[in-house]
């Protein structure tokens, strides 16, 4: 499923945004109307990982105990993390993205960086854990003993025997700039099986 089939891309076919706002405020922001587009998340708090977009009322009511939010999907990435008592935040995603956020500090990477072009490829990584049904149970949790106390608990379809994570590189001339997550999906090896 990787390709190495890189295109071209600027502001023509991307928004990136960034900023910042207090911590009290982590609710209202995700109010941000492309929040609800976006069909998967990955949150940690202070004593856990969440890959249920689900969850997300549940995390985002203890806010205090919240380090990082990843809310993704084909429109876009937010990435939101904790520093001190505020919420540092970007965005990466389609063109065009109507309305920004209009709480605390936004800033558009295209009115600093007019010209930024991006090589774009589309890649996939394995995640943890394996489906194991050695008790015949109908819902079996994935499992992996490297990471044997965590609840690998991804929202993909009930008989998908391991996971990964599809996502986009966008490189400038001599490094990776941003990554934008489109999906936690059933596995396909290369050949599509």
């Amino acid at each position: 499923m990787n390709t190495l089939q890189e295109k071209l891309w600027n502001k023509e076919n991307l928004t990136i945004l960034g900023g910042a706002f207090e911590e009290d405020k982590l609710t209202e922001f995700l109010k941000w109307p492309v929040v609800d587009e976006l069909k998967y998340m990955i949150g940690e708090t202070s004593d856990a990982i969440t890959i249920n977009r689900d969850d997300l009322p549940e995390i985002t009511s203890a806010k205090e105990y919240l380090l990082r939010l990843r809310i993704f999907g084909d429109k876009g990435d937010l990435t939101i993390r904790r520093n001190g008592k505020k919420f540092l935040w970007w965005f990466v995603g389609e063109a065009n993205v109507a309305q920004h956020p209009t709480i605390g500090e936004v800033e558009d990477f295209f009115k600093l960086n007019n010209d930024a072009q991006f090589w774009v490829t589309d890649d996939n990584s394995l995640l943890w854990g394996m489906r194991k049904n050695d008790a015949g149970i109908s819902n079996p949790k994935f499992w992996d003993d490297r990471v044997a106390g965590a609840s690998l608990d991804y929202p993909i379809a009930k008989d998908a025997e391991r996971a990964q994570l599809r996502y986009r590189v966008l490189s400038g001339p001599e490094k990776v700039e941003f990554i934008w997550y489109l999906e936690i999906c059933p596995y396909q090896d290369d050949k599509g099986e």
